[in-house]
């Protein structure tokens, strides 16, 4: 194995913009390619590649608001 090829999770998550935990969660769900040596994780440059390939061309959900939805001002009512 060639360390070279390999990234630390620490270097992984600033690469991405994530943090060691999230990099770990995408580990064990299989997004990412990860080799564990001794107790640390290291994770693949082609993996993290790919990943941010897949990210960028994903489309981006809308963010949704949370809280009351806004209220419609009501004319008068003629009687």
């Amino acid at each position: 194995m060639v360390i070279d090829n390999y990234v630390k999770v620490a270097e992984a998550a600033r690469m991405l913009g994530f943090t060691m935990q999230h990099i770990r969660v995408l580990i064990r769900q299989g997004q990412l390619t990860g080799t564990k040596i001794g107790r640390d994780w290291l994770i693949a440059r082609e993996s993290l590649h790919e990943f941010r390939a897949r990210r960028s061309t994903q489309t981006m959900l809308v963010e949704r608001k949370l809280g009351r939805p806004p209220t419609i001002p009501l004319g008068k009512k003629k009687l």
